[in-house]
């Protein structure tokens, strides 16, 4: 994952989907689906802040030990 920047400033759809290692095309789903902030200035033009992605990415966080859970082979 690349490194987010420390003071808060907005991000394009590109850079976003970049640092998320994930499709423009997911990030829109995520959008529709109200999984990820956003803010919309103007009616084409969508920007998502450092800070909103570090948050979004620390609500998305799996332990360890629960990550341990779901790759185990019938439940070993």
């Amino acid at each position: 994952m690349k490194t987010l920047l420390l003071e808060k400033r907005l991000l394009t759809e590109k850079e976003t989907a970049s640092i998320l290692n994930v499709s423009t095309k997911t990030l829109w789903s995520w959008r529709k689906k109200k999984i990820i902030p956003f803010h919309r200035l103007g009616e084409d033009v969508i920007r998502y802040t450092t800070e909103d992605i570090r948050n979004f990415l620390e609500g998305s966080r799996v332990p360890a030990e629960e990550a341990r859970g779901d790759s185990q082979v019938g439940g070993q």
